[in-house]
């Protein structure tokens, strides 16, 4: 079995009656349950990042973007080349 450890401690020399003992075994056991709660949120999500739909959905995104980059390299390249061709035609049209 697990131990939840909280945050708070009890200061039993404040407790004076059986009223706040049971007062603070309720916020306690309140607290132990939005613990526990969170605890089994953060298992189901390290448990996701075992699964082939998360794996093959990161895949995805990695592939898409690497065409994206792809492209954009690809047009840079053009737009680049362009430019250099339309210079070396106007050095060839002053040589003339």
């Amino acid at each position: 079995m697990m131990t939840i450890m909280t945050n708070s401690r009890v200061n039993y020399k404040r407790l004076k009656s059986l009223k706040d003992l049971r007062a603070e075994r309720l916020r306690i056991a309140r607290e132990v349950y939005y613990k526990k709660a969170e605890i089994l949120d953060d298992i189901e999500q390290v448990q996701e990042l075992f699964t082939p739909d998360y794996w093959m959905g990161m895949l995805t995104r990695k592939v898409g973007n690497l065409t994206s980059t792809s492209g954009m390299l690809a047009t840079g390249y053009d737009l680049v080349s362009s430019l250099i061709k339309k210079k070396r035609k106007k050095k060839a049209r002053k040589r003339r």
